[in-house]
């Protein structure tokens, strides 16, 4: 059976999708402690979980400019119904 050595996998900042630079723009990110989390310019909204390894997930964020609100929804990808029953953090 294969084997994983544990100190090769550590979470670190790694970019989703971002059209970002020099402090603006948007962005989905998984932060260095491995939770999702979404940047627009200098704000930011991060999710309290963190994102297990080895899975594949289903994330979103939305941002409505007009009240300045934000949120993230993530789930585990399981084909076909991994949409359903998404909430936003």
């Amino acid at each position: 059976m294969p084997v994983t050595d544990a100190s090769y996998w550590k979470y670190g900042e790694q970019t989703i999708v971002a059209r970002y630079g020099a402090g603006k723009g948007f962005g989905l990110f998984q932060d260095a402690q491995g939770r999702l989390s979404f940047r627009i310019n200098d704000e930011m909204v991060t999710a309290p979980g963190t994102l297990r390894y080895h899975a594949w997930y289903f994330v979103a964020a939305r941002f409505d400019a007009a009240t300045r609100g934000a949120g993230l929804a993530s789930r585990k990808w399981r084909a076909p119904d991994a949409l359903r029953g998404v909430s936003w953090a």
